[in-house]
């Protein structure tokens, strides 16, 4: 009996992925996708694993900013090796690091702050984008770069600190970060064929059109988005990221947000070493996602169900991606209950948290952002509840203790309010703001 069991829900599965690709074939086919790489984990295992289109699972594909995965997860062993704690300032460790910071004494940049994207920096330039020239490490950390808010105070995403964590990496271990990545990272993790310099038979990135071809993108810092590997590489990789089979530090510090340690409450999603925890479909999906000369991915994992997914299309067409993430993420879940909703709690006075806020953190456009030119918020109390109000969404946020408050269809809180110098900041999956009746001395003074 349990064998008939097992056989009629292996056809099942067969069936629902066929019809699944059926689907996805149909999709890349009118959208002039030229290739298109999934993989579904089930279980705790690969499922299946196809590559539609011009390729195999053996062609070395671009993924994009998942690298930053890879390189947080360099960082955590290289430290982890050297029994260096976590939270070690940078400047107790390596003499004169490459940045600026107004709050050296004070608020110092801490090795976790390079790999949480926490060290208070905005993005690159645009002229450090558009360049396409391939340059060393050493030549592009002669470019000046300054903390801009305190360190550890919040999550502001950026391709800068990526590049930094390579330079620490090989401050710490004497080696080049390319050779260190490659030997304790990416080869134990299944992927010993990877790496972060173009290789042959990469199938090429194209415009949303699927004919108009990019070319080779020489990032800034490899560290951030240069990983080139197979689908059958990634994979092995990320199912050892789904099941933890990895030290249990470097598993905790990717789920972990990291910059979540200056203050109460402490929420338990957001963006860890290399990895976002955010919810979808009711879910906490753990995962990150990559852009690169016209290839786009994603992978996003439920390790307590044991399933995810693996995604990439070479052509720049974000909108797509969605689509197709959507599809997979409803198809992974359609058999799950979901997690019961953190419940309400109405003891609380969410009135001190209502009034006109502020970005407290800007990726581009810093000049427009400190002349007070930033897109601004308001939260208001509707009767129980909290609404966030934009120029073109109200979001309800309900309250469940301590300042923190969660979405409707959210499983646990993914917003909160914290007090820092008298100021009141919010963060969260909503993004980083601060209340405007008491503007932080780092901003206005």
């Amino acid at each position: 009996m349990r064998v008939l069991v097992f056989l009629s829900a292996l056809l099942v599965s067969i069936q629902s992925y066929a019809d699944l690709l059926f689907e996805l074939e149909k999709i890349r086919a009118d959208e002039s996708v030229p290739l298109l790489a999934v993989t579904t984990f089930r279980d705790g295992k690969i499922q299946h694993s196809s590559v539609l289109g011009a390729g195999t699972l053996e062609t070395p594909l671009r993924w994009g900013s998942i690298t930053k995965t890879f390189t947080a997860l360099a960082l955590s062993r290289a430290v982890r090796d050297r029994n260096i704690r976590w939270d070690a300032p940078v400047r107790s460790l390596v003499r004169n690091p490459p940045w600026t910071n107004p709050w050296a004494q004070s608020e110092p940049v801490r090795v976790q702050d390079l790999a949480n994207l926490c060290a208070g920096m905005t993005d690159l330039s645009f002229d450090e984008f558009s360049d396409n020239t391939p340059r060393a490490l050493a030549e592009v950390l002669k470019v000046p770069r300054a903390i801009v808010w305190p360190p550890g105070l919040q999550h502001s995403y950026t391709n800068v600190t990526p590049g930094l964590t390579a330079w620490l990496v090989e401050q710490l271990t004497g080696e080049t970060f390319h050779s260190y990545i490659s030997a304790r990272v990416l080869a134990p993790m299944g992927m010993p064929n990877a790496s972060l310099e173009p290789v042959a038979g990469l199938p090429g990135g194209y415009k949303s059109d699927g004919t108009t071809e990019i070319p080779y993108w020489h990032m800034t810092f490899t560290a951030f988005g240069a990983l080139n590997a197979s689908l059958n590489e990634m994979s092995q990789a990320v199912l050892q990221i789904l099941n933890g089979k990895m030290h249990e530090v470097d598993l905790a510090r990717l789920r972990s947000p990291g910059c979540l340690a200056n203050g109460d409450p402490k929420l338990n999603v957001g963006y860890g070493a290399g990895h976002y925890g955010r919810v979808r479909h009711g879910f906490v999906w753990y995962g990150h996602g990559g852009d690169a000369d016209g290839y786009r991915s994603r992978y996003a994992l439920l390790p307590e169900q044991g399933r995810g997914y693996i995604v990439l299309i070479n052509t720049d067409n974000p909108q797509l991606l969605r689509r197709i993430e959507q599809k997979l993420e409803k198809a992974l879940v359609s058999d799950l209950k979901k997690p019961t909703p953190a419940p309400a709690d109405h003891t609380v006075d969410i009135a001190q948290w209502a009034g006109a806020y502020y970005p407290s953190s800007a990726r581009f456009g810093i000049e427009r952002w400190r002349a007070g030119e930033g897109r601004r918020v308001s939260i208001e109390v509707n009767n129980k509840y909290l609404q966030m109000r934009t120029q073109s969404r109200t979001t309800k946020l309900i309250p469940v203790g301590q300042g923190m408050f969660r979405r409707e269809n959210d499983p646990i809180a993914t917003v909160r309010f914290i007090r820092r110098d008298d100021a009141v900041f919010l963060q969260g999956e909503l993004g980083n703001f601060f209340k405007l009746n008491k503007c932080p001395d780092w901003y206005c003074g």
